[in-house]
């Protein structure tokens, strides 16, 4: 069972199951349905408490109903100051039940990784390592690259904007890591990316410059730049309505290793 359990949590996210393997679970339901693994599960890490739930569409009733009382339960728990429920993407009924019982999505999307060796390629711009100078410039690069983005999921657009100080001593921090990469074209900042572990956590151009191939430009850097430092998988994140940044990562040989929706509880 344990085995039907990880396979399932990957269809969320390698993440979601590593989690798991790291911390461990209680198992309310798994199994196989026409084939396809599935779990509801039940974890916590000091004062979080978690849900999972990776339900094939033909899931048994029994299913869904532990489902609804393992929320209830998590709601109403007093032992955790954040209380989360991740479920696969295209669950429709689990993302309606998490609605219904309160929960607010904090983000949908897909994973995506590529194993596929980026060779060194030449372009007109230059690719060099964050710098305090440039605070003011990468936030509004963020802001304005992020703004649509932000107004579709209900994120703030303006967050680095009012938290200046804040965001500026997380990019040092994260410079000093070698994880923040400012792109240069004719001595403007164009975009940039950050990363994380294996993960292109953030890649941005300025909008009156997409569409010119400096986005497909930045993602083979970034990859390269981790496939050098060891990652044999890069992984990156996006939101399933930025349809453009998906078919963008699509055409450069990544694909979906999973499908996830990230919710919370106001508490």
């Amino acid at each position: 069972m344990q085995s039907i359990i990880i396979q399932s949590l990957k269809l969320i996210s390698p993440q979601a199951a590593d989690f798991v393997e790291e911390y461990g679970c209680r198992s309310l339901w798994s199994g196989l349905v026409d084939g396809q693994p599935g779990c509801v599960v039940e974890a916590n890490l000091d004062k979080m408490g978690l849900v999972f739930a990776a339900l094939p569409s033909s899931a048994p009733m029994q299913a869904r109903e532990l489902l609804s009382l393992a929320l209830q339960d998590l709601i109403h728990s007093q032992a955790f100051d954040e209380k989360c429920f991740n479920c696969r993407g295209e669950d429709s009924q689990s993302r309606a039940l998490a609605l219904a019982l309160g929960f607010r999505l904090d983000m949908a999307g897909y994973q995506l990784c590529r194993t596929q060796i980026a060779e060194e390629l030449s372009a007109p711009y230059v690719i060099q390592p964050y710098a305090d100078s440039e605070l003011e410039a990468w936030i509004i690069l963020l802001r304005e690259a992020y703004r649509q983005l932000c107004l579709e999921n209900s994120w703030d657009p303006d967050y680095e904007t009012r938290n200046s100080e804040q965001f500026g001593l997380a990019m040092q921090r994260r410079s000093a890591r070698h994880e923040v990469f400012s792109c240069y074209h004719q001595g403007i900042l164009v975009g940039g990316f950050r990363l994380s572990g294996a993960f292109i956590e953030d890649m941005a151009v300025l909008p009156e410059l997409q569409n010119r191939g400096i986005g497909s430009y930045l993602l083979h850097c970034a990859t390269r730049m981790l496939q050098q430092r060891g990652y044999p998988a890069v992984l990156l994140r996006v939101a399933e309505t930025n349809q453009a940044a998906l078919r963008l990562y699509l055409r450069n040989h990544f694909i979906t290793c999973g499908r996830f929706a990230e919710h919370s509880f106001p508490t």
